[in-house]
């Protein structure tokens, strides 16, 4: 019993192995590039990463305040300052940056009553 292939048997098989190697080698590339949450330790991972990005968001750190001050005098020109607040919430920098805000009373050289008031906001 002779056994003899022709070319195309020899280009046949040589193909079905060629396709089962590049199936494999997708599968392998696949398999390393997906990204699945099946492992209980990417979830943990995920869920910590979600929770320490909302702990840094409410992080203390140093806002910047920026106060105006106006006039009911059309001649006076009020003064704009700003200051830096030191590290603290956002919520506490705006309670720090609105407790400045006031308003006064004064007399110029014709004795006329002029108000002033300083408004401050909080900066980012």
């Amino acid at each position: 019993m002779s056994t003899t292939s022709s070319a195309a048997d020899h280009a046949s098989w040589s193909n079905a192995t060629n396709s089962n190697s590049c199936l494999q080698q997708s599968k392998t590339i696949n398999s390393k590039t997906n990204i699945t949450l099946k492992t209980p330790n990417m979830k943990k991972t995920l869920l910590f990463v979600a929770v320490m990005g909302l702990a840094l968001s409410s992080c203390k750190k140093v806002y910047r305040c920026e106060c105006k001050e106006t006039s009911s005098d059309p001649t006076f020109t009020g003064d704009t300052y700003s200051f830096s607040t030191p590290k603290m919430k956002k919520k506490d920098a705006e309670t720090h940056c609105s407790s400045l805000e006031s308003t006064y009373t004064w007399y110029n050289a014709n004795f006329d009553e002029i108000t002033v008031t300083e408004k401050c906001e909080l900066k980012d």
